[in-house]
């Protein structure tokens, strides 16, 4: 069995959307969740968790370290961790509260429940290596062993249609639940450690505004004053308000509703992700 730390494959940004014969073999399209990367090594005495520079999380998250007992051992999934709040959105703020919990992890682990959605398997408890097999081989290896799971394990979905794909682009743009984009991988490519084989298409957020004026140095400048259109209630006349706009904040956690399902996918129905601790 392979032993941590293991260099996980990665994935180079595009702008566009890839048709569905861009990768080799095929493409498959799977959400890209707002968390972080980890590998989990399970075996007879338990899980070791794995950041994606090979970092030990084991501690600061027990409760999915105690999940993967659902699993036979001898398995080393790639995958990715996230805290799901209670309105259905992904929380990072949360999941970096989780990273820093330290003594506290235990605690943390009953308020903030994590969840981890494996999308790659590297180690078979039976047929070993995989990564020299093509990817889907892989993926349907991982389907057939987490088949019964239940949460905080979690299958991540995936499309080889690309009307799909593109459709969760715009539904989860809209929604902004937390899922960052598409990550495409070749149906016929192995797991390469460290090589950038995969691609990943990010959501982007756009809105109309005017900038005004800019105060400062040309070294030090200052927010921008912006306006946006508004329409004022009771008048026809457009008008725009100017303000200094103030830096965003380095987290911004939407209150937006659960995102639309995805249809014919693991995710199907109102959330998608299921939080530790709630029904079916």
């Amino acid at each position: 069995m392979l032993r941590p730390p293991v260099e996980p494959m990665l994935a180079r940004p595009v702008e566009q959307l890839p048709h569905e014969r861009a990768m080799p073999g095929g493409c498959g399209y799977e959400p890209k969740v707002d968390g972080y990367r980890a590998l989990l090594f399970v075996s007879d005495s338990g899980c070791f968790v794995q950041s994606r520079r090979g970092k030990d999380l084991s501690g600061s998250f027990p409760d999915i370290a105690a999940a993967t007992g659902q699993l036979p051992p001898g398995m080393v999934v790639d995958g990715e961790l996230a805290v799901l709040g209670a309105d259905g959105v992904l929380d990072f703020a949360a999941l970096q509260h989780r990273l820093a919990g330290g003594r506290h992890a235990r605690a943390l682990a009953t308020e903030q429940p994590a969840s981890y959605v494996a999308f790659d398997l590297l180690w078979h408890p039976t047929s070993g290596d995989l990564r020299s097999r093509p990817f889907a081989f892989r993926r349907e290896a991982l389907e057939r062993l987490l088949q019964d799971a239940r949460p905080p394990l979690q299958l991540a979905p995936q499309t080889t249609d690309y009307d799909t794909a593109a459709a969760w682009m715009q539904q989860y743009a809209a929604a902004a639940v937390g899922l960052e984009g598409v990550v495409v991988k070749g149906l016929a490519s192995r797991y390469e450690p460290g090589r950038r084989g995969w691609l990943k298409v990010r959501v982007r957020h756009t809105a109309e505004a005017i900038v005004g004026a800019v105060t400062g140095t040309t070294l030090t400048y200052d927010p921008p004053v912006s306006g946006a259109p508004t329409r004022p209630p009771g008048r026809r006349r457009r008008r725009r308000r100017w303000r200094r706009r103030r830096p965003a904040p380095a987290v911004v956690r939407s209150t937006t509703a659960a995102p639309p399902p995805i249809s014919g996918s693991s995710w199907s129905g109102r959330r998608a992700l299921r939080r530790p601790g709630t029904p079916r």
